[in-house]
């Protein structure tokens, strides 16, 4: 018979990590789906790959989280998700919005990031949920104070 867990399910959008357990929107995953990445190999996407496969690619190696993690947090199958995040970074698939916005959930980004192809844009949303709302709407006001130049500038 199984051991008896420290704790009951728990129904969170947080993930609750113990030594025998991981609980993520009230389903249990074994730590073992939650190996460190050491020794991966880390694929660079190129601007041949569509922005939404390179953006997912990057804001996952960021989080420090594997295909099968990422899919699997965001609830997909298990026996699917590690395909299914591999398709949608190679570009060959992408999600529907509510994959996309669940994807984005789990990576702590907002999903505008997942879709804009501006680095600097990209940059600034990397950080906007790190913000609190009184500094959003600071660096807002900010901008709007900003004086206009002619053009929009490029990003570098």
């Amino acid at each position: 018979m199984g051991r008896a867990h420290p704790r009951p399910p728990v129904a969170s959008d947080r993930c609750l990590a113990s030594k025998d357990i991981l609980v993520s929107k009230g389903r249990y995953f074994p730590p073992s789906l939650f190996l460190p990445l050491r020794g991966k190999k880390v694929t660079r996407r190129t601007a041949e790959h569509p922005v939404f496969a390179r953006r997912l690619a990057q804001a996952r190696e960021r989080a420090g989280l594997s295909q099968k993690q990422l899919g699997v947090l965001a609830g997909l199958d298990p026996a699917v998700a590690s395909p299914r995040i591999n398709q949608y970074e190679r570009g060959k698939h992408e999600p529907q919005l509510k994959t996309a916005k669940q994807l984005a959930d789990v990576l702590g980004i907002p999903p505008a990031f997942l879709y804009t192809e501006d680095e600097l844009l990209a940059q600034l949303l990397l950080q906007w949920n790190s913000l609190t709302v009184r500094q959003k709407k600071d660096l807002l006001k900010s901008i709007e104070k900003a004086p206009a130049s002619g053009e929009p500038r490029k990003a570098r």
